[in-house]
């Protein structure tokens, strides 16, 4: 697991995200299921050269769709992926340029 291109999957850029970004310096990423919180923080100050002050991860589990093959078929129940998050919690002057 130590390559840092295999914890940090995606910056994400939603409604809430920018939020926390903005108010509490709190910025949120997609990581791999199996990272640790130590793993996380380690990538993070390799990767932006900032040192976070905390991580805090969940799991989000995927939801149940619906999925029709064909008119005639019955559908199917599918499951999405599960996504694990990482929120990442910075010192108030510290600052990530994404974009």
């Amino acid at each position: 697991m130590g390559h840092t291109c295999s914890i940090l999957k995606v910056f994400r850029l939603t409604e809430k995200a920018s939020f926390l970004s903005a108010t509490k310096n709190c910025f949120t990423f997609e990581v791999d299921g199996s990272a640790s919180k130590q793993q996380i923080m380690r990538t993070v100050w390799q990767t932006f050269g900032l040192r976070p002050v905390g991580v805090r991860t969940l799991v989000q589990k995927g939801k149940l769709k619906r999925h029709r093959s064909s008119r005639k078929s019955k559908p199917t129940m599918i499951r999405r992926p599960a996504v694990r998050k990482a929120f990442v919690l910075f010192r108030s002057g510290d600052k990530i340029e994404i974009l």
